[in-house]
């Protein structure tokens, strides 16, 4: 049980590490005007999604769901209302994380198809920052993990 929690703590600073270097490379990509510039942000915001972020979300959520196994709270044992919430939560943060990988692998697509300013690159890099409405919820859950 000590070693799954430790998967899922690490899965979890691989996710949260890798959503920092999201924001961090979407804020500068904004910034950049040379589309050799924003170019190579695209390609790592694609690297950093396929090597640390979406490796990350899966750790957590299958070792999240190990743990539940675990404590038998998956055969239909009785929930602690904290641990509901702090699911729900963390799971609309994942998918929309997982949502976000999707539209990044295809901006990433559209940009090396076309250009880094096309109206296609421009379209995914909306959806990009529409996942953003996962944040809340994220913080959320890990407020619920760490109140507890």
């Amino acid at each position: 049980m000590i070693a799954l929690r430790a998967v899922h703590l690490i899965g979890l600073i691989a996710w949260l590490g890798g959503a920092g270097a999201d924001i961090v490379l979407e804020l500068a990509l904004t910034r950049e005007r040379a589309p050799e510039g924003r170019a190579a942000l695209i390609r790592l915001h694609r690297a950093v999604d396929l090597a640390l972020e979406g490796p990350g979300i899966l750790v957590t959520l299958s070792s999240g769901l190990l743990l539940l196994s675990s404590a038998g709270l998956l055969g239909g044992g009785e929930w602690p209302d904290w641990l509901a919430w702090k699911v729900g939560c963390g799971g609309v943060a994942a998918a929309a994380n997982l949502a976000c990988v999707g539209f990044v692998l295809a901006r990433a697509r559209a940009a090396e198809s076309s250009s880094p300013g096309s109206a296609a690159t421009h379209k995914w890099t909306r959806a990009v920052w529409s996942t953003g409405i996962g944040v809340p919820f994220a913080l959320a859950a890990l407020w619920l993990a760490l109140a507890r």
